[in-house]
């Protein structure tokens, strides 16, 4: 075990297989912590904390490190985009500030809202190459034509986040990508300033998808990794699993089947991993309807559900031969039924 606010060797290693300086936070392997402090890793929000209450040991934190290490392979912003961030600001030249007889060439112009442009003007328009900061404090750098961004371009939105792709008339248009303050980021087509098309949406918590959007969602055929290691491949609307799709587990469960408002719905099939299978009807992600459950053990129903029980008439065949014919209410034998034992005897009744 480790001794409380020590890091091993191991961890470090997993945590920064080609970096010895990408440690858990710059930690070197063997070195004390100061009592109470939190040690994570870059890019991720998960948190190891040591305090009096308990020790950590070295296999469970190379483990969390080995479980994160995609993690810590998350490049940083390209060199461009960060010396795009790192210019400094468009300064309009005084001399021309409130000239508004530029007509062609380079210049620099302050309009009456407060935003500012640097770079080259046609006919009095804003065309060819500029920088331009708008009065909310947007920063785009690239090319513009009759006034409007169009063409391929850079810009800083105020709420932090970087677009470097195409513009059309003044909206992202055509391949970008985008970084967000928080660490995702989506590489891919736009229309009309949204995410319409193919794309690639990578979230600092893990998750990824691959596919279709449209008007800024999901929507169309696509692949979704979720954190907790979970695969979703089949069809999405509105952001939403919709339509025909496969969910693969982490726990090695595996769904095939239509999906609605991202819930199981319709005619599908879930195999358990414990090796239970069932086959039938879904209702808002659960089963509702007509269906067969095959149990581990051998076990077999055949009947109605609700709400994800037993309820209604239903053929429940036993492992060891003995079958119950009849109604279920919650999961359970109740009502008319009849129950036919191994050795050939019958009990016709009322079940509670």
């Amino acid at each position: 075990e480790l001794k409380r606010g020590q890091v091993s060797q191991q961890a470090a290693q997993a945590a920064a297989p080609s970096r010895p300086d990408r440690a858990l936070m710059g930690y070197a392997a063997g070195t004390r912590l100061p009592r109470g402090s939190q040690v994570k890793k870059p890019y991720d929000p998960a948190v190891f904390r040591w305090d009096d209450s308990a020790a950590v040991t070295a296999t469970a934190l190379a483990a969390y490190a080995a479980e994160h290490v995609e993690a810590l392979k998350k490049p940083r912003l390209p060199a461009r985009i960060q010396n795009f961030l790192n210019e400094p600001r468009p300064v309009v030249d005084p001399e021309t500030e409130f000239d508004d007889a530029i007509e062609d060439g380079q210049g620099s112009k302050r309009f009456e809202d407060g935003s500012v442009y640097v770079g080259e003007f046609v006919a009095g328009e804003r065309e060819g190459h500029g920088r331009y900061r708008s009065s909310l404090g947007a920063i785009f750098d690239g090319d513009w034509k009759m006034g409007m961004r169009h063409g391929k371009g850079m810009e800083r939105y105020p709420i932090g986040n970087v677009y470097e792709g195409q513009f059309t008339a003044d909206k992202r248009d055509g391949l970008g990508t985008m970084w967000y303050p928080g660490g995702d980021t989506y590489e891919g087509f736009y229309k009309a300033g949204k995410k319409d098309g193919r794309g690639k949406y990578r979230s600092a918590s893990g998750a990824l998808y691959e596919g279709e959007y449209k008007a800024d969602l999901r929507d169309g055929q696509g692949k979704e990794r979720y954190p907790d290691g979970s695969i979703y491949e089949g069809g999405f609307k509105a952001g939403k699993r919709w339509g025909m799709g496969k969910m693969m587990y982490a726990s090695g469960d595996v769904y095939a089947g239509p999906w609605k408002r991202d819930l199981r719905d319709g005619k599908g099939t879930f195999q358990y991993a414990g090796g239970a299978r069932y086959e039938g009807d879904y209702k808002s992600g659960v089963m509702d309807g007509r269906g067969t459950y095959r149990f581990a053990d051998g076990s077999v129903y055949v009947g109605d559900y609700k709400a994800g029980k037993r309820e209604g008439r239903g053929n429940y065949k036993f492992a060891d031969g003995a079958v119950y014919e009849g109604e279920y209410k919650g999961g359970a034998m109740e009502g008319f039924g009849t129950y036919q034992y191994v050795d050939g005897r019958a009990e016709v009744g009322r079940y509670a």
